[in-house]
């Protein structure tokens, strides 16, 4: 089930087959959209659509709405799915549904193959679907394809990630210390200072792949110090700093992946993330 367009997190209720969904949103009270997907379910996960349906509700602070939509047969496509450029690392694939009003929702995952991973997908008019397939070591990988239609063929490479190459793990380090790491083509660089602090915490977006932590004192931004975390994040493809700049960053300045439902990237692309541990003197 999902609620398009406000974000939600989702909980099963009972045995009875209801859920129940918390939204949250800004200004006034929306008007939402409640989707069912109806499917069969197997030991790799979902095997075959078999329903949909969608309802309005308005929704309204402090109140629990009910509705129930009513469940129409829907066929099931095939969207295959090869990932090139991971090496040995585990990965996983992600399979997600955009509604044509706005919205995402996650329809299935697991462990890819690395050729021909065949994911079904509910037939419905307007809905596409971004793939997403990722590692989970340092270097995390990742990369994803939006658009795609309910039957098709694509293949996700993974780039060659963004590592640190100086300093070293443990080093001491402070101002002066240029932090480098190997490029990624079509690339825009975020590094992140995150100390347990988080007032201390910087962050520096460039297309340049040396940096120093950036020294903000002066608007009262505490310098950081002990124990604190550097994490280069390589996302693309872009062209220039303009162009970046002009499209949303979800993965910034987040740890977290940036396929989360009410952030999805509406366009290809692909992001790495590696992260080292230094002490700031």
């Amino acid at each position: 089930m999902a609620i398009t367009p406000a974000a939600t997190w989702l909980t099963q209720g009972g045995w009875d087959g209801g859920y129940s969904a918390r939204a949250y949103w800004l200004h006034e009270n929306p008007t939402a959209t409640v989707r069912v997907l109806e499917f069969s379910w197997g030991d790799d996960g979902v095997r075959t659509f078999t329903g949909y349906g969608a309802a309005t509700v308005s929704l309204e602070a402090g109140v629990d709405p009910a509705v129930y939509p009513t469940l129409e047969p829907v066929s099931s496509g095939a969207l295959t799915i090869s990932t090139e450029g991971a090496a040995d690392d585990p990965l996983s694939l992600g399979l997600w549904a955009n509604w044509p009003d706005g919205g995402a929702t996650e329809i299935g995952g697991r462990p890819p193959a690395r050729t021909e991973e065949v994911l079904p997908t509910p037939v419905l008019p307007g809905v596409t679907f971004t793939a997403v397939a990722e590692t989970a070591s340092n270097p995390l990988r990742a990369a994803w394809r939006a658009g795609l239609a309910a039957t098709s063929t694509h293949t996700l490479s993974l780039p060659a990630p963004a590592v640190f190459t100086s300093p070293s793990s443990g080093a001491t380090v402070g101002g002066s210390t240029e932090f480098t790491f190997s490029a990624v083509p079509r690339a825009i660089y975020v590094v992140a200072f995150e100390p347990t602090d988080p007032r201390s915490r910087l962050y520096v977006v460039t297309r340049s792949n040396t940096v120093r932590m950036p020294d903000l004192s002066w608007a009262g931004v505490l310098p950081p110090s002990g124990s604190v975390t550097a994490a280069v994040s390589a996302v693309g493809p872009f062209a220039s700093m303009d162009a970046a700049t002009a499209a949303p960053l979800a993965v910034l300045p987040r740890a977290q992946a940036p396929w989360v439902a009410h952030r999805l990237p509406p366009r290809d692309g692909f992001v790495t993330r590696h992260t080292l541990d230094v002490q700031v003197q």
